[in-house]
Formats: structure tokens, C-alpha cells, sequence
């Protein structure tokens, strides 16, 4: 039987090896459209390093060590602390940015991918120091491995044609948003089918697709799991796979700007973990057909975009602005207490990276004690208590009233434009 089983396997990884090796082979031209199509070819004398080095450097020898080591025990999953792989993080951004500005090579490629890995990782690490070992090497790194490799294809795949669909519908609406949004210094900037298609893309169409890809390696270990939390940090170690590629992607922009887009990438590394885990555990209950499985399942899945939608949306409408300054408009004037826009939604991203932080610390906790409660809270804000309640109320005004200030203005201008009333 043992022999019939061993059989089994090298003949079910003789199938899959030319797709495993179709997928290596097609990631270069993968990338190497999507980044000449965001920045053009200039941004590949970062981009092209970098993946190789990750590429040939990590996931194919783990890949190659996976497959000899088939069948034989994993030893659990161990990270270092949290907080180390944050200050190597910000080491790692630093230095790069010193060797970048000095043109010295070589070293940054390993650093270029330390800053995209190292943050995610935290917040992988973070998970599995609460949760403790309870999965094993093998099963996170294949959830690393099918992050970076697979759920990456699968979501640019779906994402073009989804992408198309959704900017043929959103498109004839573009003048009415124009009107309603636009001043004359932010006219340039909304009234634009490059800008259009961004937004379209990265707040709508990649939320939507890449919640659904990024977990593929707990939905398909779902079986052998030994309960939602290690679906959790299997489908947690799927979100830094992606994440690992996609920070490598945004910090190509450029060698001028390399530095800042890590600090605000890393800032938000729990972003793809978290949501990836969520949503792993959702398709574990449904594997395992559990009570109110696809309810929850779809709560999840509901929460990771919106989480994924009100960030990229935050970035778009930040490098914009950013993007409007540089090149000589006015909207940078745009102020609240001496805040530009691209200063608001800075503190706007920060606080959802807070938030997100929270619910990771929140959802472990729900995930070591299950039977306290049916279902996870979502941030804890306590606010049956009415001191709490108060505190919560402040602090929303704080956030609030400046937007409100900086942006309704515009909006009461235009919106008369759009809807005249006589």
C-alpha cells in the first residue's frame, strides 16, 4: 500500500511539474508587462533584480527542498520576534537608500528584497507568536510559495479581464464624477482615463480578485488542517507571498522614491496577511462543513476587500496628489491647519494601519479561544461603555472635521454644477 502511495506521488508531481515550471518561466513576462505598463521600462532596472533574486534565490531551492523532502515529518513553524523583523525592515529601507544614492549595487538587491519581505513577515510573525507553532514549515512555505507564484498569476489574469469589464461600465460616468469632484486644480487629476482605470483597478477590481487568490494554498490543505487557526496562518502565509511581489512591483516606481514607497508599504504589510488569514479560515469551515460556513466565509471575504479598497483607493488619491505636485499644479495648495490633501490621507492611511494591527491582535485572540464567542470582533471598540463611547466620538471628529473642511467646499461647488437647483 505504502508503495502504491509513493507511486501515486511521483507521478501526481511528474503532472504538476511542467505547470510549476510554466509558472517560474512566465513570471518574468508577467512582470515584466504589468511594470512597463505602471512605470514604464526605466522601472525595470529595479524590478528585474529584485524578483530574480527572490525568484532564484528563494522560491525555486525551497520549492526544489519541498519536493525531496515529500513524506518525511516538518518541524513547526518558528519566526524570529516581531519587532526584529520591523528594525530589519527599517534597516534594510535605510542602507538601500544610502547604496542607492552612492550607485553602489550589488548588496541593495538583497536589501530591495528585505524591505518588501520583512514586513509582512512581522505581521506573519506577530500571528504566530500569539497563536504559537501550530502549523509546520512545509505547510507556510507552501503558502509562501503559492502566494508569490500562483495567486499572483490567477490575480493578474482575472484582473485584466475583470479590469476591462469594469472600466467599459465605469467609463460614460467619467464626466458626471469630473463635475461632481473636480476644481481647477484637481480637474487634471480626476478628469483622466489613466486616473480612472488606476482607481478602477486598484480600489475595486484588485480587492475583489486578489482576496480570492491569495488564500489558495489553505483552500486546497483545507482538509488536513487542525483547526481555523492554522488555516489562519497558512492562508496568512499565502497574503506574504503576495505581498512579498507586489511590494517589489510598487517600490520599482523609481530610485528617487524607492525609500518612501517601502515606509508606506511596510506600514501597511499587515494589509495582505491578515486579509489572506480571514479569509482562509472562511473556506476552512466550508471544507469542513461547518454551521454558518459560507456566512462566514462571505463576512470575511466582505471585510478583506473593503479593508484592501479603502487602502488602495487612500493610494491612488495620494499619488495623485503627490504626482500633481511635482509636476507644477496647484493642488498641494489645498489645506486644513497647514495639511495638504496628500498630508490628510497619509494620517488617513495611518490610522486604517492601526486599525488593521488591531484586528490582527483581535482575531488571533478570538482564534486561541474560540468558544468565548461565535464569532470574531471586529475592532473591540467597546462602545456600550459611555466614557469609551465618548473617547471613540472625539477622536472620529478629530478625523473628520478636517476632511470635511478640506473637502466640502469642493464638493458643495460642484455638486450644485452637477445638480442645479433653481
Amino acid at each position: 500500500m505504502r508503495a502504491l502511495r509513493s507511486v501515486g506521488k511521483v507521478l501526481l508531481v511528474l503532472a504538476f511539474l511542467p505547470l510549476a515550471v510554466l509558472l517560474v518561466a512566465s513570471l518574468p513576462l508577467a512582470a515584466y508587462n504589468l511594470v512597463t505598463f505602471l512605470f514604464g521600462q526605466a522601472a525595470l532596472g529595479l524590478f528585474a533584480p529584485g524578483v530574480a533574486v527572490y525568484v532564484l534565490g528563494f522560491c525555486v531551492p525551497v520549492g526544489l527542498y519541498q519536493w525531496s523532502h515529500m513524506g518525511k515529518p516538518s518541524r513547526p513553524c518558528r519566526l524570529p520576534q516581531p519587532l526584529w523583523l520591523g528594525l530589519g525592515a527599517a534597516a534594510a529601507i535605510g542602507l538601500g537608500q544610502v547604496l542607492l544614492a552612492t550607485r553602489s549595487g550589488g548588496l541593495f538587491w538583497a536589501l530591495f528584497v528585505a524591505a518588501a519581505a520583512l514586513p509582512p513577515l512581522a505581521a506573519l510573525a506577530l500571528a504566530v507568536q500569539r497563536l504559537g507553532p501550530i502549523t509546520t514549515w512545509r505547510r507556510a512555505l507552501a503558502g509562501i510559495l503559492s502566494g508569490s507564484l500562483l495567486s499572483t498569476h490567477l490575480a493578474i489574469a482575472l484582473s485584466a479581464l475583470v479590469s476591462v469589464l469594469a472600466y467599459l461600465l465605469v467609463l460614460p460616468l467619467r464626466e458626471l464624477v469630473a463635475r461632481v469632484l473636480a476644481s481647477r486644480s484637481l480637474e487634471e487629476l480626476f478628469y483622466s482615463p489613466a486616473l480612472t482605470l488606476a482607481m478602477v483597478e486598484l480600489a475595486l477590481v484588485a480587492p475583489v480578485v486578489e482576496e480570492l487568490t491569495k488564500p489558495l494554498a489553505a483552500l486546497l490543505l483545507a482538509r488536513r488542517l487542525r483547526g481555523p487557526a492554522e488555516a489562519f496562518l497558512v492562508g496568512m502565509a499565502g497574503g506574504v507571498g503576495f505581498a512579498i511581489l507586489e511590494n517589489m512591483l510598487y517600490e520599482a516606481a523609481g530610485a528617487r522614491v524607492w525609500a518612501s514607497i517601502a515606509v508606506l508599504r511596510g506600514v501597511g504589510g499587515v494589509l495582505h496577511p491578515l486579509n489572506a488569514g480571514l479569509v482562509a479560515v472562511g473556506w476552512y469551515g466550508v471544507r469542513h462543513g461547518l454551521p454558518g460556513a459560507w456566512k462566514r466565509l462571505l463576512g470575511f471575504y466582505g471585510l478583506a476587500v473593503g479593508l484592501h479598497a479603502l487602502w488602495n483607493g487612500g493610494l491612488v488619491i495620494l499619488y495623485s496628489g503627490l504626482g500633481a505636485y511635482f509636476l507644477g499644479t496647484t493642488s498641494w495648495e489645498l489645506n486644513v491647519y497647514g495639511i495638504g490633501q496628500p498630508g490628510v490621507m497619509i494620517v488617513a492611511l495611518l490610522v486604517e494601519a492601526i486599525a488593521m494591527w488591531r484586528l490582527l491582535f483581535l482575531v488571533t485572540a478570538w482564534l486561541r479561544h474560540p468558544a468565548r464567542s461565535e464569532s470574531p470582533p471586529l475592532l473591540g471598540l467597546h462602545l456600550e461603555h459611555p466614557r469609551t463611547l465618548a473617547l471613540w466620538a472625539t477622536a472620529a471628529a478629530l478625523l473628520v472635521v478636517p476632511l470635511a473642511a478640506l473637502y466640502g467646499p469642493l464638493l458643495a461647488r460642484y455638486l450644485q454644477i452637477a445638480l442645479p437647483v433653481r
